[in-house]
């Protein structure tokens, strides 16, 4: 009996099986080699392009296959590889090119990167067309009568290595990579450092409690190795999420001009690192009372933020009035203190002055400058400035309804109102200051924290600047000649899309934070909690 033929070739990694029986009776097996076969191989000649001419490793790149005027009756199956050379790396895919058409754009994944600095610095990843054959789904498989192979040209794109694997939906990842050597035992390696700057402020970098959080901290908003000592420097953006935050007063000033500030509510917030990252213009949120976008007036700090808020009147406000006490009758022989009070004549008078008995003048409360009938209240709708009232200083007589402000530990910011309760000459700070001292004075107002509140989204747009200085070149971390040195920022944004932005650096030469050179603009715009980026390369 004439052998049945069994073929199976091997193209580029792909295995295609094609069978061809002939003069074979049912339910025998067959195997042999495709010689006197009427097979027709047939080679075709297709493309693959991308518009982009590096990509992100593990990321997502754009991609057109396309089997130019050939056309197949069913769908058909185009592979195509991403390979790195240099370290043996590669991704595929299968595209499905419907029946009856010759082309489709779609996307595929660049092979993953590397963590170390075992990779080259500058990497060409080869694109390339593999195999073909019908798609899965299709019955029967394979050609009629025919064997496919394809063939294409080669596209070479440069390679951005990354440090996190896959694509995250709300974050902005930047890494950034620079030609070696990179390691410190020898005499020859390079180090660059990033600084990263916010509004035109540098941001502080692997704090504990602002700024740029370690790695570790993915949770964060920033967090990343911006004083990495390796090869690769790391940085990522993360949306802000809902965070509770306590409303307060941070002074009388603010709470005398319904200006109310939002702060950590307590340290443990403070120390898992959540800075609240606004600044002044900003509008944020607040479910305090129903869904109020509030604008914000001004940063603190970090963790203090204030903001005027026509709803909060309807929170209690209480200021310090002067207490009076009660007196019989005036009588000459008599001491009195500040608001304490008499009746003389049917008259009502007010102590504004410290009397001792027998005084000298003290013969009637008809003594203006001992007395009144004027009731003492203060007017606190008049103290909307610092400069309204004076420091409280060491040395000077104070008299019961005197006003100073106190800056607590010296901070301006959190100026603090006082009214004297007790006539008394200010002779020691340690004594007489008016935080310390209850006996002589009061608190304007008597509680400053008001309700725990919870942000949800705000709407900002920051100006983000990444700078780079060398720390170490050529093994001299003093001085070393000026080189031009090659560099990556690999960039993978919160849409899936990923970029790299090459350069050299010229002339560089060992620096400090402050001639850092800038290589990128990042403008983050958040509109109710989610943002979106525009980045600038300069060259």
């Amino acid at each position: 009996m004439k052998n049945n033929i069994l073929k199976s070739v091997k193209y580029l990694g792909v295995i295609f099986t094609m069978i061809t029986i002939s003069s074979c009776s049912k339910g025998e097996l067959f195997t042999g080699s495709p010689v006197d076969s009427n097979v027709e191989f047939v080679t075709l000649q297709g493309t693959i392009t991308t518009p982009d001419s590096e990509v992100v490793a593990n990321q997502s790149f754009p991609v057109t296959i396309s089997l130019g005027t050939v056309t197949f009756p069913m769908d058909v199956s185009v592979e195509a590889i991403a390979f790195l050379p240099n370290s043996n790396k590669r991704s595929r895919k299968a595209f499905i090119i419907p029946a009856g058409e010759s082309s489709l754009t779609s996307t595929m994944v660049a092979p993953s990167g590397d963590a170390t600095s075992t990779l080259p610095f500058n990497l060409d990843l080869k694109l390339y067309l593999s195999a073909i054959t019908t798609a899965p789904d299709v019955i029967p498989k394979g050609f009629v009568g025919k064997q496919y192979s394809i063939v294409s040209d080669t596209i070479y794109l440069g390679y951005g290595d990354t440090s996190t694997p896959g694509a995250n939906s709300k974050r902005l990842g930047i890494r950034f990579d620079f030609q070696g050597p990179y390691s410190g035992a020898g005499t020859n390696f390079n180090n660059l450092n990033m600084v990263l700057k916010k509004n035109g402020v540098a941001t502080t970098s692997q704090s504990s409690m602002q700024g740029v959080s370690p790695l570790a901290s993915s949770t964060r908003p920033l967090f990343g190795t911006l004083t990495n000592a390796g090869r690769y420097e790391s940085l990522f953006f993360l949306d802000d999420a809902e965070q509770d935050l306590k409303l307060t007063f941070l002074n009388t000033v603010d709470k005398l001009a319904n200006v109310f500030a939002y702060n950590a509510p307590n340290s443990n917030t403070q120390s898992s690192d959540k800075p609240h990252g606004f600044k002044a213009g900003d509008k944020i949120t607040s479910t305090l009372n129903g869904s109020t976008l509030i604008d914000i007036v001004s940063v603190v700090d970090d963790y203090n933020f204030r903001f005027n808020y026509s709803g909060a009147s309807s929170y209690p406000v209480t200021f310090t009035q002067p207490t009076t006490v009660e007196k019989n009758e005036w009588l000459n022989t008599s001491a009195y203190f500040g608001n304490e009070t008499v009746l003389y004549n049917g008259i009502r008078y007010y102590c504004v002055r410290d009397i001792a008995a027998n005084q000298a003048g003290n013969t009637t409360p008809n003594n203006s400058s001992l007395w009144t009938t004027v009731e003492p209240t203060i007017n606190w709708s008049s103290y909307t400035e610092y400069s309204q009232l004076s420091d409280w200083t060491s040395g000077t007589n104070y008299y019961v309804n005197d006003l100073v402000k106190v800056a607590v530990n010296g901070n301006v910011a959190n100026t603090v109102f006082y009214i004297c309760k007790k006539q008394h000459l200010s002779t020691s700070s340690a004594q007489n200051n008016p935080i310390a001292n209850t006996t002589n004075w009061t608190k304007v107002i008597y509680t400053t924290s008001i309700s725990v509140d919870k942000i949800k989204n705000h709407t900002s747009t920051d100006t983000y600047v990444i700078e780079v200085f060398a720390k170490t070149l050529g093994g001299n971390s003093t001085s070393a000649p000026a080189v031009d040195l090659p560099y990556k920022f690999s960039i993978r944004n919160p849409d899936e899309t990923s970029k790299v932005y090459s350069g050299v650096i010229p002339g560089l030469t060992i620096g400090t934070a402050a001639n850092a050179i800038p290589k990128l603009q990042i403008v983050k715009t958040t509109v109710a909690g989610v943002s979106s980026y525009v980045i600038t390369h300069f060259e």
